[in-house]
């Protein structure tokens, strides 16, 4: 892999300690902008709690994984990190609305 993309539905607002109303779209890239197929990628939350659903989950023929991020508890600005092999992580952001 060469570059981790979040392709759709950053920066989300939604109550806390429910789903995001849109899935977050993650798309690996090999060298040439190619999208890979099988690459496996991990999600986890780093502040405002809450879970991803799944949190690995493989890329389809698109280069593409969708995933469902229920926010925590906290108010506030929410971030979590995607991980692929080596690559450097991406941050991801949600606000939780009281």
């Amino acid at each position: 892999p060469a570059a981790i993309v979040i392709a759709q539905e950053n920066n989300q607002t939604a109550k806390v300690g429910t789903a995001l109303l849109i899935p977050i779209v993650i798309r690996v890239l090999g060298e040439g902008n190619v999208p890979m197929n099988g690459v496996a990628l991990a999600l986890q939350v780093t502040t405002g709690g809450g879970s991803f659903t799944p949190q690995t989950v493989l890329t389809n023929a698109t280069g593409e994984a969708i995933v469902t991020w229920t926010l925590g508890l906290a108010v506030g600005v929410n971030t979590a990190t995607i991980r692929v092999s080596t690559l450097d992580p991406v941050t991801i952001t949600a606000t939780g609305t009281p």
